[in-house]
């Protein structure tokens, strides 16, 4: 104990300042230390040292006493001190500002009515109030959260309907609050939506978010990733779609691809705005505002009418065309592109052939350059022009059903033959420049056909109505102003069943009682109802059972347009025009036969005739010897079968038999017609029965001189007879 006691004296005798009191209290460099301190240190120029040590030895100080003080040299440099076991810095105040620095609270931070704020002095920041309500540049929050600028949100309540929402209002009044906020507990409509709320908190939605992502625009459950419920406006860039085009005007009526409707179920009426629903824009159903629906026409005149078309022959005119026609070419068909002219309605073709043993031939029309194009129409149709003919002659094509052609765009016609011939007429060297005839067999690649196309105008096309419904009930067939509830402007047909009339009974046939009575006549029908029917010209007697004589006066009986016909005088005699202008009600079938007497051929041998007329250079090449027999028929008279009876000598084909006609001319006979017509004997010996039917020159033109060839080729063979059939359709 004593060297504790003596190294305390030598400290205070080697330090005179340092002085002791008799209270307790040191002082160093003062006289008089405060009583209340136990070391008072007094200098100037001079400070207090404590030790100084890093923080890892700050830290390996053991249970250090409250009150501990040192000074840190690294990391946090500084004074600390320890309290409870833990080691607490001393921040710089002045300099720093208060650091509450990384610390785990104890009690709660009371802000005693004051701003959290980064400038103090003003009077801004985060406010909380006594109630926990906290204000964002509010001094006095009435909100959980009250944010100056309008903001207002509230989820102090569990989440219901409503839910939690923003909201600004500029002046609180009604009209000047929108609403944002989440709509419903889950499901298919559940979202956010944004509207309007009045100070009573009466709120308007204007638009929904749903969960799906779908947006709704005057809707609460939008069914796309946008439905708006209204007029979409584009004030400027219009609207794209999905193949990457802008559209920035309306389609207009009848342009364009239209309106898509798509595949949907409408949620409200549909409004035409005076245009119509079409399928290309022409025609199709309207609807006026007072609800009357016109299908064909845009003035229904009650609350159905349905129009149809109707083709003004007087407006139907040559539209593309080729007339000359040098030649004419022996084919089962042919084909030939045009360009349309104009963008109106194929009605008819004309195109240059006649019969070569065809009968029939099947049109067809396409689409494009070529047969291999879209199909537009097709018939069979039988061909009239049955006589060769030197000179152009059309055939005429009337299509069933019109065909829209677009101007400037190439179509193809062509003409086949099923079974059989056909002569069509054609130029060569490409005389028609908007297209070719397309080659199968004629002579070249560089021809046309004679051909015509008949097209409408648009003045042509009528409308007219077909069904009319007034709002009268008054219901219209061919008429747009039924005067009774059904009004028919041409005949009712009835094609089984009959009519029925008020009284029950049922009537299948036309029952009707003529009376004559002068120049009047007169109509009576079921229930002794009488009609006088009218006296000019084109009175119809209709199906009926006269019960007098009719007077014809100064009349004739004439047929369909005609001029002549039937003349009875006042004496009882009937006249007749001339034998050919009327025919036969069937086709008459006559045969006449020619024997040797007919050709005055040579006799020889034992009893058999042999042809020994010699051969004119002009009528066929062959060195032996030839029988020609002249044919006289009625003009008109189409030859069925020609058979000729004879006899072969031998195993060669030696017995044959042709149909030839030659035109007469001023200056000689004329070059002979075809030898196509023909039979030959089988190369068996014996009698033989050679038929056939011309194909060229059938029909009897007494113009010409029509004769049968017969021809013994290599060796002798003997003749009967030859028989020729024909038929006739008018006396001569």
């Amino acid at each position: 104990m004593l060297h504790k006691y003596a190294c305390a004296a030598l400290l205070l005798a080697t330090a005179p300042a340092a002085l002791a009191q008799t209270t307790g209290s040191v002082g160093i460099g003062t006289a008089t230390p405060n009583p209340t301190a136990a070391l008072d240190i007094s200098a100037t120029g001079k400070g207090l040292l404590i030790p100084r040590m890093d923080s890892a030895a700050r830290a390996g100080i053991a249970a250090p006493p409250d009150g501990l003080m040192v000074f840190q040299t690294d990391g946090r440099k500084g004074f600390w001190y320890a309290l409870s076991g833990t080691w607490l810095f001393i921040p710089d105040k002045a300099r720093a500002g208060d650091n509450l620095g990384s610390h785990t609270a104890s009690t709660n931070l009371g802000l005693n009515n004051h701003w959290l704020s980064n400038a103090p002095a003003n009077a801004n920041g985060l406010r909380v109030d006594n109630g926990g309500n906290v204000g964002v540049g509010v001094g006095s929050p009435t909100q959980r959260l009250d944010v100056d600028g309008g903001v207002l949100a509230r989820a102090h309540a569990p989440v219901g309907n409503q839910g939690a929402y923003l909201q600004w209002n500029r002046t609180g009044g009604d009209g000047e609050t929108w609403l944002l906020n989440q709509q419903g507990l889950g499901g298919a409509n559940a979202g956010i939506r944004f509207g309007g709320a009045t100070t009573g908190n009466a709120v308007t939605e204007w638009a929904r978010f749903l969960n799906n992502g779908n947006l709704g625009i005057g809707t609460t459950a939008p069914g796309q990733k946008l439905e708006v419920a209204g007029q979409v406006y584009s004030s400027t860039g219009g609207f794209r779609f999905p193949d990457g085009t802008v559209q920035t005007t309306a389609a207009a009526a009848g342009g364009g691809a239209g309106d898509n409707l798509g595949n949907h179920t409408a949620t409200q009426s549909l409004k035409l705005n005076g245009q119509t629903l079409s399928n290309n824009g022409t025609g199709g159903l309207h609807l006026d505002d007072a609800g009357n629906v016109g299908v064909g026409t845009a003035t229904p005149a009650g609350p159905l009418q349905v129009n149809g078309e109707r083709i003004n022959p007087a407006g139907v005119g040559v539209d593309q065309q080729q007339t000359l026609g040098s030649g004419s070419d022996f084919k089962v068909g042919a084909s030939q592109s045009f360009t349309a002219g104009s963008s109106n309605r194929l009605v008819r073709v004309d195109i240059g052939l006649f019969d070569a043993g065809a009968g029939q031939a099947v049109f067809t029309l396409y689409q494009g350059a070529g047969t291999a194009g879209t199909l537009l129409s097709t018939q069979t149709f039988a061909i009239s022009n049955l006589s060769y003919s030197s000179t152009l002659v059309y055939q005429s094509i009337v299509l069933p059903t019109p065909v829209l052609l677009t101007a400037g765009q190439p179509y193809t016609l062509s003409v086949q033959a099923p079974s059989g011939r056909i002569y069509f007429f054609f130029q060569s060297g490409n005389p028609y420049a908007g297209g070719t005839a397309i080659p199968q067999g004629f002579p070249g690649t560089d021809v046309d056909l004679a051909f015509k196309t008949y097209m409408t105008t648009p003045a042509a096309v009528e409308s007219v109505p077909a069904l009319t419904v007034l709002p009268s009930t008054n219901v219209g067939i061919g008429t747009a102003a039924p005067s009774q509830p059904l009004e028919v402007a041409g005949t009712v047909y009835s094609s089984t069943g009959g009519f029925m009339f008020p009284d029950g009974t049922t009537q299948t046939s036309a029952n009707r009682a003529l009376t004559l009575s002068g120049q009047n006549l007169t109509l009576t029908g079921p229930g002794g109802t009488t009609v006088a029917l009218p006296t000019s010209p084109g009175d119809n007697l209709g199906n009926h059972t006269a019960t007098q004589n009719l007077k014809l006066g100064t009349n004739a009986l004439v047929g369909n347009g005609g001029s002549t016909g039937l003349s009875v005088t006042s004496a009882g005699n009937a006249s007749l025009p001339a034998a050919n202008a009327y025919t036969y009600a069937a086709a008459k079938t006559y045969s006449i036969t020619y024997g040797i007497s007919d050709a005055n051929p040579e006799l020889e041998g034992a009893g058999a005739y042999k042809i020994r007329v010699p051969i004119g250079q002009g009528e066929y090449i062959y060195s032996n010897y030839a029988l020609r027999i002249p044919v006289h028929l009625p003009q008109g008279a189409t030859i069925t079968g020609i058979k000729c009876y004879g006899q072969d000598t031998d195993a060669s084909t030696d017995l044959r038999v042709f149909f030839i006609s030659v035109l007469p001319t001023d200056t000689g006979m004329g070059a002979p017609g075809s030898y196509s017509d023909a039979a030959f004997s089988s190369g068996t010996p014996g009698y033989a029965v050679l038929s056939f039917t011309p194909t060229s020159s059938r029909v009897i033109d007494n113009s010409r001189a029509y004769y049968v060839l017969v021809d013994a080729k290599s060796t002798d063979c003997a003749f009967g007879a030859v028989r020729v059939t024909y038929t006739v359709t008018q006396t001569e």
